[in-house]
């Protein structure tokens, strides 16, 4: 089993500090806070742009009105000047925010007649934007499929003779090189079918003050993003926030208030409630939540969560041994035997393992070897042998103990097989025509697919539906992460809510790192990979050359760390110690 984290819960008024004590844990595979003593999220960066000038023209009037639905403050209250008092009180900027390219955009003149423009004091004046990205009012983040968008704006002449906007879309604009500046990315944390495993879920919320109400009641009122929906589970269905703010102490101890349903829920829900709060809480400078009903604090039971967090030394295969690289091989009692017995390119040279995923107690791995067969290969010296045949990809290990995979080529044939060597078919994938990689989140509740739709490479992201005892029956939603400037050669998980991407060329990778559910960065390794996973503590990163070489990612450059590895294997966490 994965190593457990005690979290100890709030009894009475007795308050959880996560920062101070060995309570969710501050590094690893759960996204850490802020430590005690950092700037709380209320300090943001924020802009005042002007309102608009006397005797401005329409163009100038929707221009300025754009750049001004850039800046939240005040509840967009500059952006509001713009408008007539009527649509002001109407407008809603959060509805939606349209993520441009601001250099594809372009303005028309008034839609008619200038003449019967000016003498009815109205019109309507058309921009276009080519939007990269949508926000919708619950934080997701969403890319856009291309194309440019119009937006139509209806102005009049108010009694003073100056133009203003009395009818536009709801939402607002933001052009991408400024969209981190104005938003920021905090995570909700939900629970996984069938274990106590959290998953993150990405938001993005503009940088205003009350960050941490706005989180809470995301997460309390709201739900999992729509592609989760199945794969997660939420501790607060049927409770409500009871008062819409959260007081945030100057010590970072946030008070949130639920509906009275909540002293009906179980032990478990109520310390669930408190984890997802503490844990999505923490980006907004909260170091130690305190639940209350009508203002007084709830007694919450301790609960445990299970955490995956990989070793932090690469598991590898050489030529004749298969452990953990250090000045000697680490070796993993009972697996690493078998596998050097059957699968290691000494005792089978023309065999050898393609690909390696290790179960986090260390109990059975998934593998493929060089004919495409997928086996399962047990700590007490089994193997089973799933599938035949070339054209399965790599397999992915979850932790329930089901190995998945599927044809490069018929994306309907994705199937998962447990300790019973059934196959089980999943359903979802349809959309995709080729299949280049698919790697399993360390949580089990997301499968991330590298592939292509006709001829346009994409990265998806999967939910997956379970049984309470974690059987797969179906994937829950599909979420296209990005769409990708080439086709895959590897994908991995390097952190809970990133997934690289390795763009292979001859003598250098591209590699993409996509948040799910935001925003990329892209690297360009000087050296050609076959593998990938995930690095350290202090590196995303771990790639395999096609020469033996290890390398491991410090901040935009490149370390080697060993040589003479012919794999490099996935890990799904570690023992309890």
């Amino acid at each position: 089993m994965n190593r457990l984290v005690r979290v100890t819960a709030v009894v009475a008024a007795t308050i959880v500090m996560l920062a101070a004590c060995a309570g969710l844990p501050t590094a690893g595979y759960v996204q850490p806070g802020n430590q005690t003593g950092t700037a709380q999220a209320d300090a943001v960066w924020q802009f005042t742009p002007d309102g608009p000038s006397e005797d401005a023209s329409p163009a100038e009037i929707v221009l300025g009105f754009l750049e001004a639905g850039e800046s939240p403050t005040g509840n967009w209250d500059i952006a509001r000047e713009f408008l007539t008092d009527d649509f002001a009180a109407e407008w809603r900027p959060e509805s939606q925010v349209t993520v441009e390219n601001i250099s594809d955009r372009t303005i028309a003149d008034f839609v008619g007649d200038a003449e019967e423009i000016a003498d009815a004091g109205s019109g309507e004046l058309r921009v276009s934007v080519t939007p990269t990205a949508f926000v919708g009012e619950d934080g997701q983040y969403v890319p856009a499929s291309g194309g440019a968008r119009a937006l139509n704006f209806q102005l009049v002449r108010d009694d003073a003779g100056q133009w203003r906007v009395s009818a536009a879309p709801d939402g607002v604009v933001v052009a991408s090189g400024r969209f981190d500046y104005i938003f920021s990315e905090h995570v909700l944390y939900f629970f996984a079918v069938g274990s106590a495993r959290l998953v993150p879920d990405m938001r993005w919320f503009p940088n205003t003050t009350g960050m941490a109400s706005r989180i809470a009641r995301t997460l309390v009122d709201g739900g999992p993003s729509d592609w989760l929906d199945g794969a997660v589970t939420t501790a607060f269905d049927g409770v409500n926030m009871g008062r819409q703010s959260v007081p945030l102490a100057d010590d970072g101890m946030a008070t949130v208030d639920l509906s009275g349903l909540v002293r009906e829920r179980s032990d478990l829900d109520r310390g669930r409630m408190l984890v997802q709060l503490q844990s999505s809480l923490a980006s907004a400078g909260v170091h130690a939540v305190q639940i209350t009903v009508d203002d007084q604090p709830l007694r919450i039971p301790e609960i445990t969560v299970d955490y995956a967090q990989p070793d932090a030394r690469a598991l590898v295969m050489t030529h004749d041994e298969f452990g953990f690289l250090g000045r000697e091989t680490d070796r993993i009692p009972g697996l690493s035997d078998v596998i050097e017995t059957r699968f290691t390119a000494e005792a089978s040279e023309d065999d050898a393992a393609t690909s390696i995923t290790v179960a986090g107690d260390h109990s059975h791995a998934a593998v493929q070897s060089e004919d495409g067969t997928v086996w399962r290969v047990r700590d007490d010296g089994t193997l089973d042998d799933l599938v035949y045949g070339s054209e399965w990809v790599a397999p992915a290990l979850d932790p329930f103990g089901f190995i998945w995979s599927v044809p490069e080529e018929r994306s309907s044939a994705l199937q998962a097989w447990g300790d019973d060597g059934e196959p089980i078919s999943i359903a979802g994938l349809d959309e995709l025509s080729e299949i280049d990689d698919i790697r399993m989140a360390r949580d089990g509740a997301r499968l991330a697919i590298a592939g292509a739709i006709d001829d346009r490479p994409v990265l998806f992201v999967a939910g997956i539906t379970r049984a309470p005892d974690g059987t797969p029956i179906e994937l829950a939603g599909v979420l296209e992460a990005t769409a990708l400037p080439e086709r895959a050669d590897v994908i991995a998980w390097v952190a809970d809510t990133t997934v690289a991407v390795a763009i292979p060329g001859d003598n250098r990778t591209i590699v993409i790192e996509q948040t799910i559910g935001g925003r990329s960065e892209r690297l360009t390794a000087s050296f050609a990979i076959t593998m990938m996973t995930y690095g350290n503590p202090q590196s995303n990163e771990r790639m395999l050359t096609r020469d033996g070489e290890l390398f491991v990612r410090k901040i935009t450059t490149w370390q080697q760390a060993g040589e003479g590895v012919s794999l490099l294997a996935t890990q799904l966490g570690s023992p309890a110690p």
